[in-house]
């Protein structure tokens, strides 16, 4: 198993745990600018998108360890990311 694999499986562990802790209310620390701005945001809907972008971040991480060509996972991480990017600051604010 060569080094670049150790570090995906390395950060692939590390963005599981930390999207389940956020799922869980656990991982607030993440978001600690939008909790100051708590009128604006939805909070349970703003950790359901964080949590989502950190198990990307894991999905992606096992693509490239299980050898997914770059060229197929870069417009699977542009598309998620628009999509919770448009999430965050439509579905998870306050209307």
């Amino acid at each position: 198993m060569s080094q670049e694999n150790i570090v995906l499986l390395v950060l692939s562990v590390i963005f599981s745990v930390l999207g389940v802790m956020m799922l869980l209310g656990k991982a607030d620390f993440s978001i600690k600018r939008h909790i100051r701005e708590s009128g604006k945001y939805n909070i349970e809907r703003l950790r359901v998108v964080y949590a989502m972008s950190y198990l990307l971040i894991v999905l992606i991480s096992i693509l490239l360890f299980c050898g997914v060509n770059e060229v197929v996972s870069v417009p699977i991480i542009i598309c998620v990311t628009i999509v919770l990017i448009i999430m965050q600051y439509t579905w998870a604010r306050r209307k």
